[in-house]
């Protein structure tokens, strides 16, 4: 009994790191499934947006939910659900059976980042929770690697029926072993009435909350934007499709390397998350103009260590508010996983928009822009008294 709160923290992290670990997979798969089954390019849209469009609308719900009944029964549904929608991937032979699966996906995506981040900051105490929740963001990075292998040579190894198959079965044990860990201690009653509204409301009066989500929702507009410029400005040099892959599994690995070493520090969360996204900001501004492609791809593994380190701060800054506050932590983590959400489905399309209007510096210098102002907002904020007791 004495390493539950370890085994928890192990079963929250794997079940998150399925979740986007398949999110990533389905990727290389788009050219399969056009040829297979005639996807279009408006079709494979839709293959995408319905789990983002799921993960939006499901997350504050989900987060709720959680706070009434609890998060565990709910997380292992979520769990239960991706393992047996994964491996229909591999069978599934018309559009609209790949969209409904992956709107299915889309809402386990929602409750394993609501409700299963509320039963870890639940099921351990503070300072394994900020370890927790940084090795959640440490998975969730390295998903991004491991994604594209799932869907790439792994499914041409296997077939695609075949590694569906086997995610499956990896998500069904991680179900099993989370199903034998105990329920969080129940919260506040007043937790299980509030009131979205109220909940939101005496959230979003705390500063450091405030600090928290908006941090997390600027850090995904930044991150997004590299990932969509980024690697057309590194083709637009002469680099190669491997290449461009290799530059972000590179960024990849710094970005979970730092979530994990982060994790473990005792830090001032508020004045990090300000002082990464202010420096995440400036490298986007030196992306901007265009320099040569080593310090180009340089100042891209740089930033995705900022990015990494809001992430590793804001997660556990906005748990530990939301205790303070004595607000519920699956309607807590709901809100910033739903705002990020918005945040990195809009944020890419209209980064796109802007490039090809325009030039990749317009785009990159309107985010940072946007980034500095919030965070000057941010940063005026903490230097106010009353802050002092929200951190």
């Amino acid at each position: 009994m004495r390493r539950r709160p370890e085994v928890l923290v192990a079963t929250m992290v794997a079940l998150t790191f399925l979740d986007l670990l398949l999110m990533f997979a389905v990727v290389p798969l788009l050219p399969v499934w056009e040829d297979e089954i005639g996807l279009t390019k408006t079709y494979a849209g839709l293959v995408l947006g319905a789990y983002s469009g799921a993960t939006l609308l499901a997350s504050i719900p989900a987060g709720r939910l959680a706070d009434r009944i609890g998060p565990r029964w709910l997380t292992l549904g979520a769990s239960l659900l991706l393992a047996v929608s994964a491996p229909l991937l591999g069978v599934a032979d018309a559009v609209w059976e790949l969209i409904a699966l992956r709107f299915a996906q889309g809402l386990a995506s929602a409750i394993a980042w609501s409700a299963g981040l509320a039963w870890l900051a639940g099921g351990v105490d503070g300072a394994r929770r900020a370890r927790g929740l940084a090795y959640v963001n440490a998975g969730a990075a390295s998903a991004g690697i491991a994604g594209p292998v799932l869907g790439g040579p792994i499914a041409v190894v296997l077939g695609l029926d075949g590694a569906m198959l086997l995610f499956g079965v990896v998500t069904a044990v991680v179900t099993a072993v989370a199903a034998t860990l105990p329920a969080p201690p129940r919260g506040d009653a007043e937790i299980e009435t509030m009131t979205v509204a109220e909940t939101l409301r005496r959230g979003l009066a705390d500063v450091g909350l405030r600090v928290a989500l908006v941090g997390i929702v600027l850090v995904a507009a930044l991150q997004t934007a590299v990932q969509v410029l980024g690697p057309l400005h590194l083709d637009d040099e002469g680099l190669g499709q491997a290449a461009i892959g290799y530059v972000f599994v590179a960024a990849a690995i710094c970005s979970a390397s730092s979530a994990v070493v982060i994790g473990r520090r005792r830090i001032d969360r508020p004045r990090w998350i300000v002082t990464s996204l202010a420096g995440a900001a400036g490298l986007l501004v030196v992306l901007a103009a265009g320099p040569p492609v080593p310090v180009y791809i340089v100042g891209i593994a740089v930033a995705s260590v900022m990015f990494s380190a809001t992430y590793a701060a804001g997660w556990p800054l906005g748990s530990e508010r939301a205790e303070a506050l004595g607000l519920g932590q699956g309607l807590t983590m709901g809100t910033v996983n739903s705002a990020w959400s918005l945040t990195a489905l809009v944020v890419p399309i209209t980064a796109g928009a802007l490039a090809s209007a325009t030039s990749d510096r317009v785009a990159y210098l309107l985010i940072a822009g946007l980034g500095a102002a919030v965070l000057a907002v941010l940063a005026i904020g903490l230097r106010r008294p009353t802050a002092r007791s929200s951190t």
